[in-house]
């Protein structure tokens, strides 16, 4: 069976090694009621005395939560012996550099090895929104919803549901036909059959919103601004200001006029902020706290240039190589980002500019509008952003997410925001 997610840790191994710690989740059945031996292989120096060579804490069984067998840590012999009743029980196995083995003695004394064959993954209800992504457990939506629940492991389960965050029972709600939601709900489920759940639960939480919100990493608005170089915020990220930035007149209060800058320095290397390039950017976002590897950008700004980089992640880094990440400039007022090209941008009018990006998809935006798709890329990753490079522009507000936003959301922060 393949493992469930690999976790890196430097604190696991006594030992040189490489701190890979495999993770295999699942479920085990037991077809009797009895004592089962759980055994793991030792490496050697093993539960060895004090001031011998340790090996990793590579191996580790738990059992319904409970850690049965554990390998690699001095003082902890525990026997592997497990009391079972028959059905089913969470499996948790977790191995480090050495040999991924466990074998099993049941109460009738057959002793097997745990594969593919004995470790099954846990079944749950599919709970399905319709027409709107979810991301993991958590859905936004903005009006109302419908949502369907599926079992596809078999159809002739009855699904039982709450919609208050509870665990369901039998005597929960039955799922007949569609649910529609329209406020903040918590739905969970299960499948049973002959009275008994054959499912673990299911879970999604369903937020209505009037803008999208989940994976945001901060807001940033200029309509208060004081004139500072750097922006008091509370985003997951900084924004610093070059000097020359002044206070001018936004959408409907303030806004940060910002200003880039030509410098005579040489190129130097800074693997945190581009700062070494001759042209020096107009307002920088950096300390940026992302999660995963796709990233939203947006953008409500004015502009006269009609080239000139609105927002880019490019330099040096420590091997004296180039780089260049996510960005999206204007080449005769045309927006291009990485691998996409479209929209034309109108000279000192507002735009709402947004680049989209993940590894499957890059698609920008203008003005609430798809202009452009293409496939993605892996270049996304940065911990700051450079705006305004070799232009001038106005800046209303900039927002970052760490995640790919549909073209729904995308409307929908058009709209709420230009409010």
């Amino acid at each position: 069976t393949e493992p469930t997610f690999q976790a890196k840790s430097n604190q696991l191994e006594a030992a040189n090694s490489r701190n890979n710690v495999r993770v295999y989740d699942g479920y085990f059945f037991a077809p009797m009621s009895g004592a089962y031996q759980f055994n793991m292989p030792y490496r050697v120096g093993d539960n060895a005395g004090l001031g011998a060579t340790q090996a990793s804490c590579q191996s580790q069984l738990r059992i319904n939560n409970n850690i049965i067998l554990q390998r690699g840590v001095y003082g902890r012999n525990l026997n592997g012996i497990a009391h079972l009743q028959t059905g089913w029980h969470r499996i948790s196995m977790r191995f480090g550099t050495g040999e991924a083995t466990c074998t099993v003695t049941m109460p009738n004394q057959q002793t097997i090895r745990l594969t593919a064959n004995s470790i099954y993954r846990e079944a749950t209800v599919s709970i399905v929104p319709k027409g709107i992504t979810t991301n993991g457990s958590n859905c936004e939506f903005f009006d109302s919803v419908q949502v369907v629940l599926q079992f596809e492991k078999d159809k002739d389960a009855i699904i039982k549901y709450t919609t208050d965050g509870s665990i369901p029972t039998s005597n929960a709600l039955t799922y007949n036909g569609r649910i529609t939601l329209n406020n903040n709900t918590t739905i969970r489920a299960v499948a049973i059959k002959n009275n008994n759940i054959i499912s673990a639960v299911a879970n999604m939480q369903f937020k209505k919103v009037l803008a999208p919100e989940y994976g945001s990493l901060g807001y940033v608005a200029f309509d208060q601004w004081n004139g500072d170089a750097n922006v008091n915020t509370n985003a997951n990220y900084n924004v610093w200001l070059a000097p020359g930035s002044s206070i001018t007149n936004g959408l409907k209060e303030k806004a940060a006029l910002v200003q880039s800058t030509t410098s005579l320095l040489s190129k130097s290397v800074d693997i945190n902020v581009a700062r070494g390039a001759t042209i020096k950017p107009g307002m920088k976002l950096y300390n940026i706290n992302m999660r995963e590897n796709a990233l939203t950008v947006t953008l409500w700004f004015k502009t006269d240039a009609l080239n000139g980089k609105l927002f880019s992640k490019e330099g040096i880094n420590a091997f004296g190589k180039s780089y260049r990440t996510i960005y999206c400039q204007l080449n005769n007022g045309r927006l291009q980002g990485p691998r996409v090209s479209g929209g034309t941008i109108t000279p000192s009018k507002w735009h709402f500019v947004v680049l989209s990006a993940s590894e499957q998809k890059v698609t920008l935006y203008l003005d609430g509008m798809q202009v452009a798709t293409g496939n993605g890329t892996k270049d996304i990753m940065t911990d700051a952003l450079d705006f305004f490079t070799g232009c001038n522009g106005t800046v209303q507000a900039v927002q970052l997410f760490d995640r790919y936003l549909q073209l729904d959301e995308v409307k929908k922060l058009y709209q709420q925001t230009k409010q």
